[in-house]
């Protein structure tokens, strides 16, 4: 038997030695998430009007650009690695020798970040490829977007070995702690790109070292403890056969996903940057509650999977693909009705452009989560071979899409010129339509009904549809009618009402929201005792 043969054969197979780690549920790991995101979803609020508001659309532009620009550096050279390293940190429970390897590897991509900023400069290309900030503000945010996406792994190695609760609260505090800092240098008027960006990089190396210390020191016997030199040719040959596939897929999407960026900031300047970048963020933080929990999925079901258990493999990408499209669905048109009052009171009139791209931008997490949860079932049963194929094609509508919405109507070939809408436009409605395509043949590889699956959440677009239609249509007009209440007040009433109808629909009807009955148990006990 060949060593790839013989990987190959090691990725079916669970290793179920190694060090006992606490069993925490899907559920408790799914609350303690769901808690610590809502905490941080109201610090990222918070920071969302502050920051834009201080730096001006000019310099958030920049700052929001070189951050996009940096992680597609990073993953343009991640070459199927990150994939690997969670996939096979979720199949055994002592995996340390596999993240010092991959550690080193982080180094290494940092290294080839830095090292291509500064030949840039030697070379005088810097405002070819950075359009726009200065060559400090470009290594300085580099560096941050590296620190942020280390936090953001060793969450996902919490993830992996069932570590969620605690890494999930570690991470709520160091949130806070910066929210509280940059409020500070907020409220005293020293909030500039440079002491934002300092501030930031500071906060996220104390959470790095902070989740460093709980799961490289306490639960080192799972995560860190052992020899990579003598690991090293095992894992590089089973991520030759994972990844492969992925590798020239990974170049080739990060270059197509990075174009939308650099053709705003080179057609349109910073300041449409800034109005898309906004609209992203906000609409990022929905995310918080889908996105973060998607590791506990990946989890699961490659865990599920390598164990040979179809059944709960099926019932955990059902489960999870209604609940979490539900919250999407749910939070998504709540932001596209508030757009208005978020811009214009939270951000201010300087990005009032922003309002119709939020509006649109808002239902970016249904697509992004509907998404992520379908490529995830592909890299979790290790179908790499058919994400990759499935990417290229798809993505030749995609490139057409960018030059028509984006273009110049004075090119040669002429396009629509819109901007920020227009990138906005086909991430949200171009990717809620692909993403149709991953979902079919997920639903055949688990052998489900696609066709119910689909009705069940297009029941869930309705119901939801219904409540904003009677809170901010008919409670919002009525009350606006009135006129006895300003505008924050109309948005907190007609906020209240939306969300009641939805908590109130899904008790009476909990399959609208992927939940059961018995699922609404211990919430009606804790009403029952008050």
């Amino acid at each position: 038997m060949s060593p790839v043969e013989a990987a190959r054969n090691e990725t079916l197979v669970a290793d179920t030695s190694g060090p006992s780690l606490p069993a925490h549920s899907i559920r408790r790991r799914y609350l303690a998430t769901l808690i610590s995101q809502g905490m941080q979803l109201l610090i990222s609020a918070l920071t969302a009007s502050l920051v834009p508001r201080a730096l001006g659309p000019a310099s958030f532009g920049n700052y929001s650009f070189i951050l996009n620009m940096a992680a597609s550096l990073r993953n343009f050279t991640d070459l199927g690695t990150h994939q690997t390293f969670f996939t096979f940190s979720s199949k055994e429970p002592a995996t340390g020798a596999l993240t010092r390897l991959y550690g080193l590897w982080l180094l290494i991509q940092l290294a080839l970040s830095i090292g291509l900023i500064l030949g840039s400069q030697v070379f005088g290309v810097t405002a070819l490829i950075w359009p726009g900030p200065t060559v400090d503000q470009i290594l300085m945010v580099t560096a941050l977007e590296w620190l942020i996406y280390v936090a953001l792994l060793l969450r996902q190695l919490g993830d992996t070995k069932g570590l969620t609760v605690h890494s999930q609260a570690l991470s709520a505090l160091a949130t806070f702690l910066s929210a509280a800092g940059l409020l500070y240098l907020g409220i005293s008027g020293r909030l500039t790109f440079y002491s934002y960006v300092a501030w930031l990089t500071a906060a996220t190396l104390v959470t790095c070292l902070g989740l460093s210390l709980y799961l490289l020191k306490v639960h080192a016997a799972a995560c860190w403890t052992g020899n990579m030199r003598l690991e090293r040719g095992t894992y590089l040959a089973r991520w030759k056969v994972y990844a492969s596939p992925l590798v020239i897929y990974g170049f080739y999407s990060v270059i197509v996903s990075a174009l939308d960026t650099y053709l705003i900031q080179r057609l349109y300047g910073s300041s449409e940057q800034a109005f898309f970048s906004l609209s992203l963020r906000w609409s990022s933080m929905v995310m918080l509650f889908t996105t973060s929990v998607l590791t506990i999925y990946w989890r699961e079901l490659t865990h599920s999977l390598a164990s040979g258990n179809r059944a709960r493999a099926r019932d955990i990408y059902v489960r999870f693909n209604h609940v979490l499209f539900f919250l999407a669905v749910l939070l998504g048109t709540w932001l596209c009705c508030n757009a208005p009052f978020v811009i214009q009171t939270l951000a201010g009139p300087a990005y009032a452009a922003a309002i119709p791209v939020l509006m649109v931008m808002a239902f970016y997490p249904v697509q992004q989560t509907f998404g992520q949860l379908n490529s995830t079932a592909f890299l979790a049963s290790e179908r790499t071979r058919q994400y990759k194929n499935l990417g290229i094609l798809l993505s030749i509508p995609h490139l057409l899409l960018t030059y028509l919405l984006l273009a110049p109507r004075h090119a040669r070939i002429p396009g629509l010129e819109l901007g920020a809408m227009g990138v906005a436009l086909k991430m949200v409605a171009f990717g809620l339509i692909t993403v149709q395509v991953y979902a079919w043949l997920n639903a055949r590889f688990f052998q489900i009904s696609y066709a119910r699956a689909l009705w069940d959440k297009l029941r869930t677009v309705g119901f939801v549809g219904l409540c904003a239609a009677v809170a901010f249509f008919g409670v919002g007009a009525w009350t606006r009618a009135e006129g006895s209440l300003g505008y924050g007040a109309i948005t907190a009433l007609t906020s209240a009402v939306y969300f009641a109808l939805a908590v109130f629909g899904t008790h009476r009807w909990p399959q609208l929201a992927g939940v059961s009955r018995a699922d609404w148990a211990p919430i009606e006990r804790v009403f029952k005792n008050l």
